[in-house]
């Protein structure tokens, strides 16, 4: 039979005796030397849970990182739970240069993390020539000296993209009226633009709404109000984000659910589950 520990019995603690003198010890404190997190990003430390100073709970052992100035390098460094933040449109498409020498890239984070920039450098401009290209890349199609050789009133398909743009997606020519001898600006073209959740290849790279996150996982809400979904085009034809609605929480009730969903179970009943 188990030794009474104390001279009578008393409430139970953590403390590896069988202070209430039942025959069990630490009842109560099951969670006492399992792997406890804290903190979150950065800061997340992993511990194990121990007996507080003063035994009257289970406290885990270690203590969150302290966070730090958030920087453009993928990592949550302020710890509050959102990685680079402070760096609005990473990642979405981005362009360098006009006319031929346009190309596309994204923004992405700078070497030293305290910005960001576009990775397109932008091709470096030819001799213009009477092509209906913007070959000189100054925004301005067919411009040579003396003016490209035309009729009055006679017209022509023209294009002031890159040339690897035209066709693809959303990308058309456009067309360009002679007067006076010279060719008029280029009008009705469309041009490689920044991408949008519209089932279109806006900017023109031979892929549809990338980098966008379509058909990847995503959660709505937390514990037990948590809610699966997808990455879809919001309503708006321009951004993305997640079809999943998290459940509503609800009053906690005594029946072994985390009812209102913040991560503890039947906590406003004390004393369930405890030996009586």
């Amino acid at each position: 039979d188990p030794q009474c520990t104390a001279p009578t019995p008393m409430a139970e603690l953590c403390n590896f005796l069988d202070d209430d003198c039942d025959g069990a010890t630490d009842e109560g404190f099951e969670l006492r030397g399992q792997i406890c997190v804290v903190g979150e990003g950065a800061c997340r430390r992993v511990g194990v849970n121990a007996c507080s100073g003063d035994g009257v709970e289970v406290v885990c052992d270690v203590v969150a990182g302290d966070p730090t100035e958030e920087l453009c390098n993928a990592l949550d460094d302020d710890c509050d739970g959102m990685i680079d933040e402070a760096f609005m449109g990473l990642n979405e498409p981005c362009f360098a240069g006009e006319g031929a020498c346009r190309r596309a890239g994204a923004l992405r984070c700078d070497a030293e993390g305290v910005g960001a920039a576009c990775t397109a450098v932008a091709a470096e401009p030819t001799e213009e020539i009477c092509d209906g290209i913007d070959n000189d890349c100054d925004g301005t199609v067919d411009e040579v000296a003396g003016g490209c050789e035309c009729t009055s009133g006679e017209s022509r398909a023209c294009y002031s993209g890159a040339p690897a743009t035209l066709g693809n997606g959303a990308c058309a020519q456009g067309s360009q009226t002679c007067g006076g001898g010279m060719w008029g600006a280029c009008n009705g073209e469309v041009l490689p633009d920044d991408e949008q959740c519209d089932d279109t290849d806006d900017d023109c790279d031979g892929a549809v709404d990338e980098g966008l996150g379509l058909g990847d996982a995503c959660t709505a809400g937390e514990n037990e109000c948590l809610v699966n979904g997808t990455i879809v085009c919001a309503e708006d034809g321009e951004s993305a984000g997640c079809d999943a609605i998290a459940r509503e929480a609800a009053p906690e009730t005594c029946n072994g659910a985390d009812d209102d969903c913040d991560g503890e179970t039947d906590e406003d009943f004390p004393g369930v589950g405890d030996a009586c």
